[in-house]
C-alpha cells in the first residue's frame, strides 16, 4: 500500500478511536450522527427539535432514543421548550459537542 493512502487510513482510525473513547458503546456512530446533526443545524441557524433529530437518523427509533437520552444526560446536547410552545423541545449542541468535533477535525 502506498504511503499517502496508508496515512489516510491511519488518520481515520485515530478519529474512530476518539469516538470510541468518548462513547464506549458498540454503536458509537449513532451518537456521533446525532451530535453532528445538531451541531450542523445550530451552526446554520436552523431550529432543531426532537422530531427533526429522530427523522434525520437512519437508525431505528429505539436506538436513536437510547443515544439521544445518553447525549442529554452526559451534556452533549441540551433541550429547551420552544418559547410559547410547551409541546416542542428545541435542541442545542453544548460546548462539549463542539470540543469533540474539534478534536476529530484536528486529528491528523
Amino acid at each position: 500500500m502506498d504511503s499517502p493512502l496508508k496515512n489516510h487510513y491511519t488518520v481515520l482510525i485515530k478519529k474512530q478511536n476518539i469516538l470510541k473513547n468518548e462513547f464506549p458503546s458498540d454503536s458509537f456512530l449513532i451518537s456521533y450522527d446525532l451530535i453532528l446533526f445538531v451541531c450542523e443545524q445550530n451552526t446554520l441557524g436552523l431550529e432543531v427539535n426532537v422530531k427533526n433529530l429522530f427523522l434525520s437518523a437512519s437508525h431505528s427509533y429505539s436506538a436513536v432514543r437510547h443515544h439521544y437520552l445518553i447525549l442529554l444526560d452526559e451534556g452533549y446536547i441540551r433541550a429547551e421548550f420552544k418559547p410559547n410552545n410547551k409541546k416542542t423541545k428545541l435542541l442545542f449542541a453544548t460546548e462539549k459537542s463542539y470540543v469533540l468535533i474539534g478534536k476529530i477535525l484536528d486529528c491528523q
